[in-house]
């Protein structure tokens, strides 16, 4: 089964402007069996700027080990470091069922 999660990210002008990097951490966990079936961290650089930031991350899963009518969940935690600052954020997708 593979699965793509996409995160519509936001990091405002301010911020922005002093930000070196971000990183995405996505795990997708089989409700069914309670195990991660799939996990990806995602490094990204980046080079400030004055302006408001709006991208969307993917993470790609190709193949995920998960039986027809298993109950999946998608949890994902995001980081900003501009400086000595940081912002964080995480998000849980909607449940999805494996389909063969």
């Amino acid at each position: 089964m593979a699965l793509e999660q996409v995160a519509d990210i936001e990091i405002g002008a301010e911020l922005n402007g002093f930000a070196s990097a971000h990183r995405l951490i996505v795990t997708v966990t089989n409700l069914t069996t309670n195990q991660v079936i799939g996990s990806q961290t995602l490094d990204i650089p980046l080079t400030p700027t004055h302006a408001v930031r709006r991208e969307q991350l993917r993470a790609d899963f190709a193949s995920l080990a998960a039986n027809d009518g298993d109950l999946l969940v998608a949890r994902c935690s995001y980081k900003v470091t501009a400086g000595v600052h940081t912002d964080i954020a995480h998000a849980t997708s909607d449940l999805a069922i494996a389909t063969a």
